[in-house]
């Protein structure tokens, strides 16, 4: 009975690395080419009633090659105690040359709004990046610090949440089936 499960662990442990190597993504990798993926900051200062929002952008890498592309930005208005975005009230697409850069935005009533950016780069060999911010017009709360907008996190190329799933369910099998063989192999052995 111990070498039973013995075989079935040795055969497990040998199935489970075939079943990755045959997975379709297999042929991706072969034709892979390395992206950079690159971080978006903007900032909206918290203004007064009458002035334009001057909208500051910034799209950094880890790399020495300047970072040029098109940044489309936006301004939602936030609305109710959830802060639900009620509607866009301005879009513009601007040029990236990679240098942090200023854009003005329009004059706005009183109240929050939610300011985006999306940056697509021209070099195919960067990852385009999302970022937002808060921002006030007129009296209330600072712009930028409150309520931090999810999903600003860049994708650092880590593996897929399946395959950390299937591992943990993986060792926790083995464990469990090492487990129960021992204690079978001990009972058997008068221990």
């Amino acid at each position: 009975m111990r070498q039973s499960v013995i075989r079935l662990g040795v055969l497990a442990s040998l199935l489970v690395p075939s079943l990755l190597l045959a997975s379709p993504s297999r042929a991706d990798d072969l034709n892979y080419s390395p992206t950079v993926p690159t971080s978006c900051t903007v900032d909206a200062p918290r203004i007064k009633v009458g002035e334009r929002p001057r909208i500051e952008i910034e799209v950094a890498a880890n790399t020495t090659t300047l970072l040029t592309g098109s940044v489309d930005l936006a301004i939602a208005t936030r609305a109710g105690a959830g802060r639900a975005l009620a509607g866009v009230v301005w879009t513009r697409t601007v040029r990236y040359e990679g240098e942090p850069r200023t854009v003005l935005g329009p004059r706005l009533p009183r109240g929050s709004y939610l300011v985006t950016m999306a940056f697509t780069p021209d070099d195919s060999a960067f990852v385009g990046c999302r970022n937002a911010g808060v921002f006030n017009v007129g009296g209330g709360e600072t712009g930028g610090e409150e309520d931090p907008v999810p999903g600003n996190l860049p994708d650092t190329g880590g593996p897929s949440v399946l395959f950390l799933l299937v591992g943990g369910a993986l060792c926790a099998s083995g464990a469990g089936v090492l487990g129960w063989g021992r204690r079978r192999g001990d009972a058997r052995d008068g221990g």
